[in-house]
């Protein structure tokens, strides 16, 4: 008899596992470009979302687009190929909620103002990085603090998600599928397929679970949208101008596309932080205090940048069990410093501030232990900066397509509906995952336990993170001046303590214009940003 034989890999194939460790790191090849799509795919309706928002402030959605799309492939394709993690580095939604937050709480402010703080913001975000400040800034945060970030995002995550997919109501409440008719109850009944999907896939133990679960969802929506609900799905078209129209929003040279690269080029607001940036006239005639506003959204912009950075990289850590590799403890280093450039480059290209996207966590959950699965993403980012294939393919809305022909620019918010609740779903149980962080709580000492509860309170429950880590660095330094072990405030911890009180200060003496503003930094679940809005 002859003896079977393994394959052995091609050329290919072991020249990627040369480069990225993939069996020493316990993976595949296939497992990894798996694990990067199906977190490019959530990451992709993020990046549209984001778009949505700052492009009425931005001027266009062509340039916004462009911004957000080409930070997100630079970002990625540097994560994979230089740290070879397997995580997303895209412009954070949520920050972008922040800025345009700014924006609508303050008469006078442009967006070349916002820029030109959130570029001052990165640049000190950038020195602390690599100096000394760092032992401050991040090395100083007592462990309970650390340990609560995933857990705090993650609670996060989850509820906004839930909210946001419409499983759960504006109230908080399980939605009722007897009020909903047509093609809402058809989408409801298709989160709940989803649901027990997850749940199949990882009782099997199928290591892409999340992201195949979102592509059986976006398939069942077109092809039962288009059999069963036609009429509500595409407004009463056939089914062959409905295709005819989605081809021409990629394709289409005529004005009939929202998007195409010329016009995105042409639209990119490079330098304007330099060019108007500094110009406050309009906000010092509207009464504003030019100096006070610059300390507080300085802070505001340094504290979210840096740790919803931080977060989402233990976050995504805990979500795919990689925390205790030594790979993730090195690597840390490298993407704060990724990401501190990544916000200047930004502010200077005129898009908005990154940070590790929380989608990947699903790169994490689904499998993804190096950086093909970065690279996978970075893949499909550079396609997104060409085109808005997509979004054709991943959004749809009850209006229809024929919006587009009359009003490209305005209709963009109309139209990002009903598809994107299913990357919700996914990012409830990216959430999930992240909540395992709370194993490593030593439940039975109160400098860890006191701390780390007080975090999740301020992160999850303010949607706040950086008033969550202040409420845990100074009740840290409360337990210890009761226990008079005071030789542990070291000066780093005395220095970070201050600071964050006076953000503290401020952003409870100024609210509604920085808490609800930073709540955005936590952001929605789509990166994390939020589904339809």
């Amino acid at each position: 008899m002859m003896e079977n034989k393994e394959k052995s890999p091609g050329k290919l194939t072991q020249k990627l596992d040369d480069i990225f460790k993939i069996t020493e790191r316990g993976s595949s090849v296939g497992s990894e470009i798996k694990a990067g799509l199906g977190a490019f795919c959530i990451a992709v309706c993020a990046l549209l979302m984001n778009t949505q928002i700052i492009g009425t402030y931005y001027g266009n959605y062509a340039g916004a687009y462009l911004s957000v799309s080409l930070l997100a492939f630079v970002g990625t394709l540097l994560l994979g190929v230089f740290c070879n993690l397997p995580m997303l580095q895209t412009a954070n939604m949520g920050i972008s909620t922040a800025l345009i937050a700014l924006m609508g709480s303050n008469t006078g402010l442009t967006y070349a103002n916002i820029l030109f703080v959130t570029f001052v913001a990165a640049i000190i975000y950038l020195v602390i990085v690599v100096t000394p400040l760092r032992k401050i800034f991040i090395d100083a945060l007592p462990e309970g603090v650390k340990k609560a970030l995933p857990v705090g995002i993650g609670l996060y995550v989850v509820y906004t998600g839930l909210k946001n997919s419409g499983l759960l109501t504006t109230d908080g409440v399980i939605e009722n599928a007897s009020g909903l008719t047509n093609l809402d109850l058809f989408y409801f009944w298709l989160l709940i397929a989803g649901i027990v999907l997850v749940v199949i896939y990882t009782a099997a133990k199928r290591r892409n679970a999340l992201g195949s679960t979102y592509m059986v969802l976006i398939l069942a929506m077109w092809v039962g949208g288009i059999v069963f609900f036609l009429e509500y799905f595409v407004g009463g078209q056939t089914a062959t101008t409905l295709v005819y129209q989605r081809v021409n929003l990629i394709f289409a040279t005529d004005g009939a596309a929202p998007y195409n690269l010329a016009n995105g080029i042409s639209s990119l607001k490079i330098g304007t932080l330099f060019k108007s940036g500094l110009n406050f006239s309009a906000y010092t005639e509207a009464g504003g205090n030019v100096a006070l506003f610059m300390v507080e959204s300085i802070l505001t912009f340094l504290f979210l940048g840096m740790y919803t950075n931080l977060g989402s990289y233990k976050a995504s850590a805990v979500a795919g069990d990689l925390e205790d590799e030594e790979w993730i403890a090195e690597n840390e280093n490298k993407v704060l410093f990724f990401g501190a450039v990544f916000n200047v480059i930004s502010s200077v290209l005129g898009g908005t501030p990154t940070a590790i996207g929380a989608q990947s966590a699903i790169e994490t959950k689904d499998g993804g232990k190096t950086g093909l699965s970065s690279l996978t993403a970075a893949v499909g980012f550079l396609i997104a900066c060409f085109n808005w294939i997509f979004f054709a393919i991943f959004a749809t809305s009850t209006n229809g397509v024929g919006m587009w022909i009359n009003d490209t620019e305005t209709k963009l918010a109309a139209y990002v509906q009903d598809g994107f609740i299913f990357a919700d779903l996914i990012m409830v149980f990216a959430g999930i995952a992240m909540l395992k962080g709370i194993r490593k709580l030593d439940v039975k000492n109160l400098e860890e336990t006191v701390p780390f509860a007080a975090t999740i309170v301020g992160a999850a429950f303010f949607g706040n993170l950086t008033l969550g880590i202040a409420f845990g660095v100074v009740l840290y330094c409360i337990i210890k001046l009761i226990g008079k072990d005071r030789k542990e405030i070291t000066p780093a911890v005395i220095i970070l303590t201050v600071i964050l009180l006076v953000y503290v200060v401020i952003a409870l003496k100024y609210g509604g214009n920085y808490i609800t503003a930073a709540t955005g930094a936590m952001g929605g679940p789509m990166g994390m940003g939020g589904g339809p809005q």
